[in-house]
């Protein structure tokens, strides 16, 4: 996680709850509500970001990915997608 924080220079880790925090990223965003009473961002389109889609159910993510390409759409960043798949 920290080299792809590095190489992308990106402040946020959307995905990651107030207990698996990254101290390598300035700002995280949980898939808990509940988790911005401990510091967690509510506003994610503010920060160029990483998603750890694995962190979400899997009904959700094809909108979280249709929210992220709008989201940016237009603001200088890209939307890359990696799939780790676990065999």
């Amino acid at each position: 996680m920290t080299n792809i924080q590095q190489s992308m220079g990106a402040a946020l880790l959307v995905g990651a709850s107030a207990v698996t925090y990254n101290p390598h990223y300035a700002y995280y965003s949980s898939q808990f509500p509940s988790d911005s009473h401990l510091g967690a961002v509510t506003q994610i389109s503010l920060f160029l970001g990483i998603f750890l889609l694995d962190s979400f159910e899997l009904s959700l993510r094809a909108t979280l990915m249709q929210k992220a390409a709008a989201m940016h759409r237009g603001c200088g960043y890209s939307v890359s997608i990696e799939a780790h798949l676990e065999t």
